[in-house]
């Protein structure tokens, strides 16, 4: 038995449209009308943002006296491309955790580099009150471009929340992708 195709004439502009061709015009219109209401549709594209430098190593760790570590991630760019997040929170000195990340990942952390003006950041901050246990923290950058950069610090920070928002960031991304982590050991690296 042979299926008969809907042959129901619309007439758009002058022409005739039969069946699947009203399915394409019909999800055409649809896409425009996304494309259209989208909020980021008709804004610039930010050519300085695309050429910006990307991370390709980026270190943060963080420590007190009461627990070691609170936060320690390693991202890194590897030599067949694929991008790589460690994570020693919470572990031995020994082990950590390691997981492949999404490409964009690198971006992502060069934004939020930018825009907390990571690069400007002290080599190092000090506290002037002697303090023991507290808490030190160090981060290093690489980009593509070969630069580099490195901060650290014993109970005082650079001003804004640049560190923290970096530590939220890479939390969340570690939620998303530890349960594709595999266990490595640290001094057999």
């Amino acid at each position: 038995m042979q299926r008969k195709m809907c042959v129901t004439q619309i007439t758009d502009s002058g022409r005739h449209i039969f069946g699947f061709e009203k399915m394409k015009l019909t999800l055409f219109i649809v896409l425009m009308a996304i494309l259209v209401s989208s909020p980021v549709a008709g804004a610039p594209i930010d050519t300085a943002a695309d050429a910006a430098p990307k991370v390709i190593i980026l270190s943060y760790h963080k420590t007190d006296g009461r627990r070691y570590p609170q936060a320690w991630y390693d991202f890194q760019l590897e030599e067949d491309g694929r991008f790589m997040l460690t994570n020693s929170t919470n572990r031995s000195q020994r082990e950590a955790l390691r997981a492949e990340v999404p490409a964009y990942v690198a971006d992502s952390l060069a934004q939020i580099v930018r825009e907390e003006k990571m690069s400007k950041y002290k080599e190092h901050y000090t506290q002037p009150h002697k303090i023991l246990d507290g808490t030190s923290w160090s981060l290093y950058v690489r980009l593509d471009d070969k630069t580099s950069f490195s901060s650290s610090g014993y109970m005082a920070w650079p001003k804004g929340d640049g560190l923290e928002r970096l530590n939220t960031y890479l939390g969340n991304l570690w939620k998303l992708v530890e349960g594709q982590a595999e266990v490595i050991d640290l001094w057999e690296r």
